[in-house]
């Protein structure tokens, strides 16, 4: 309903946002790359970033479950799933990034302000 504050978040999906937020920062130091999670030389695409970011590794052999639950949230959020967003949508570097924070923000807004 128009007016009202927003629902609370569950904490499943804050936790997704906080794994955005820190793979946000891992594609600051990263290049950008579309339709694969990990490039030759370490570019990295967000689905790339995030599983970097839950385990170390930007193409694990098995679906991370928060990483699901991230491009889930981020779905229902944008209405274009991650590798969608980032393959089709997203222009450049600087709107994967800027994006990125803002669905962290809007799950996790308390995490914008502890950094």
């Amino acid at each position: 309903m128009e007016g009202q504050s927003k629902a609370v978040k569950s904490a499943t999906e804050r936790n997704a946002a906080r794994l955005m937020r820190k793979a946000a920062k891992v594609m600051q130091d990263k290049e950008w790359i579309r339709r694969v999670q990990l490039g030759d030389n370490g570019e990295m695409c967000i689905l790339g970033a995030l599983n970097y970011t839950y385990c170390g590794n930007a193409k694990p052999l098995r679906h991370n479950p928060l990483v699901i639950v991230a491009n889930n949230t981020f779905t229902n959020w944008y209405g274009e799933s991650i590798p969608m967003f980032n393959d089709k949508v997203a222009k450049d570097k600087q709107e994967i990034i800027d994006t990125m924070l803002k669905f962290a923000n809007e799950y996790d807004p308390q995490g914008d302000a502890n950094g």
